[in-house]
């Protein structure tokens, strides 16, 4: 059912499917049905829509088929989205790894240089130690790296579209905000 949509209930039910409303249901601008409604779907009020005043039915209907707008809208961007690229934590992580290691050699090396005689030379011994986990790390980024750029190459056409950047998203929400106010009195 579209947001906005306006359900005179004749009578309530419990099904299976859990409690359901009979009632009209308005199609361009007639009454039609009767239909059974979930109840999920509707925001019921107590009093008969006939006791309410136009000017507050017409701001429900816009507020919830503005509601209804933004739930399809953000519901359509994240169809066209595809996930971002898989290889990124993995390209990221044995960046950081990588990066940690070379400070530590460079920590080291600094510690060296300033060194002299004993403490010298087992410095250096434990830099020599170190250069096969350093080529196994870089070897580590360099693959992480290729992965990274295949996936992205062959997702050219992916779309990754930011919901809180979408200029249609912020209208209808700017416009939901506006009326928000109004609707708050009515409950």
């Amino acid at each position: 059912m579209p947001g906005g949509l306006i359900v005179d209930i004749d009578e309530s039910r419990t099904t299976q499917a859990g409690k359901m409303s009979l009632g009209r249901v308005e199609r361009d601008h007639v009454m039609t049905g009767p239909y059974l409604v979930d109840n999920v779907a509707l925001v019921r009020f107590s009093s008969p829509r006939s006791e309410v005043p136009a000017e507050t039915v017409a701001k429900l209907k816009q507020y919830y088929e503005l509601r209804d707008k933004l739930d399809q809208r953000i519901e359509a961007i994240t169809r066209q989205t595809i996930r971002t690229n898989p290889e990124t934590a993995p390209f990221i992580e044995a960046k950081q790894k990588y990066d940690a290691f070379e400070q530590k050699i460079s920590q080291l090396v600094a510690r060296r240089d300033g060194a002299s005689g004993e403490e010298r030379s087992r410095l250096i011994d434990v830099l020599r130690e170190m250069i096969p986990a350093g080529q196994r790390l870089k070897i580590a980024v360099e693959n992480t790296k290729i992965r990274y750029d295949q996936w992205k190459a062959s997702h050219s056409d992916a779309v990754i579209v930011d919901v809180e950047k979408d200029a249609q998203v912020c209208e209808l929400r700017e416009q939901l905000s506006a009326l928000e106010p109004e609707v708050r009195k009515i409950f």
